[in-house]
């Protein structure tokens, strides 16, 4: 988990870093009614903690330590490389650890308030391609309920539930998101995306056990999901393009810039 720490706090720096980045080069900014998301997705969530013996076997950690989930989001792209995104989500999370004799099992919801840096507009301010990397980064809140039982006989050892924006001692809800994802446009209004992303959270107790590292407890999700745009608008550098987009191999130079796109006729 030491790893992890270490993870999240150096993306941390590079997401600051990105944010700082993206509001130097890219100032235009789009309308109130332009350019919102609406979102579903699924997931994979994986448990790090006190419980858990597979951190660094991922095959084990996804097919032992792990649990499915689903979500859907509203997002407002801000400007060509910067979006912020709401979002709920709902799964599962699962461990055992022989040692101890004991296993767990969570079901959680978690709202997030996420900013995404658009990496690909970044390093290629003017030009387009359906294909984009991103980096994530933002804060939520979770709700919990996690069953504790001993692996002989099954007994009943711990009952713990845990409520959103609960701040006490070993049971913060606040946790600390980020990630990095892939999007792909399928045309005009859809989109495919994936992304992985950790979660560091104030709580010792996902697995319904406070261990003695005085480490929190963390979990990742690995997702893909589709997004829906409403009245979207695109722009390359303080550039609006004039035409709706059409996702093909054909470009055509306008200005000095290369556009991805054909006007309808």
């Amino acid at each position: 988990m030491n790893t992890l720490l270490r993870l999240l706090k150096y993306t941390g720096i590079l997401f600051l870093m990105l944010i700082h980045t993206a509001n130097d080069a890219y100032t235009q900014t789009y309308g109130v009614k332009e350019n919102w998301l609406v979102g579903i997705n699924a997931g994979i969530n994986s448990f790090y903690g006190d419980l858990s013996i597979y951190d660094t076997d991922p095959i084990k950690k996804l097919t032992q330590e792990s649990g499915p989930g689903i979500g859907v989001s509203v997002g407002k792209q801000l400007s060509r490389v910067f979006m912020l995104n709401l979002g709920y989500y709902n799964g599962q999370m699962k461990g055992s650890n022989d040692a101890f004799q004991m296993y767990f099992t969570n079901k959680f919801s978690e709202l997030s308030l996420l900013a995404e840096i658009n990496i690909s507009g970044i390093i290629f301010p003017n030009s387009y391609s359906p294909f984009g990397i991103y980096a994530i980064g933002g804060i939520g809140s979770f709700q919990s309920h996690a069953i504790k039982r001993q692996i002989t006989g099954d007994a009943l050892l711990e009952e713990v539930h845990i409520g959103f924006f609960n701040t006490e001692s070993n049971s913060s809800s606040i946790v600390l998101k980020a990630g990095v994802g892939l999007k792909y446009k399928l045309n005009e209004k859809w989109s495919a995306n994936a992304n992985a992303t950790y979660m560091s959270s104030g709580s010792d107790l996902i697995d319904a056990q406070i261990g003695s590292t005085g480490i929190n407890d963390y979990y990742s999700i690995i997702g893909l999901g589709l997004s829906y745009s409403i009245n979207s608008k695109r722009t390359y550098r303080n550039y609006t393009l004039p035409c709706e987009v059409k996702y093909n191999t054909s470009k055509r130079r306008n200005k000095g810039v290369y556009q991805a796109c054909i006007p309808f006729n």
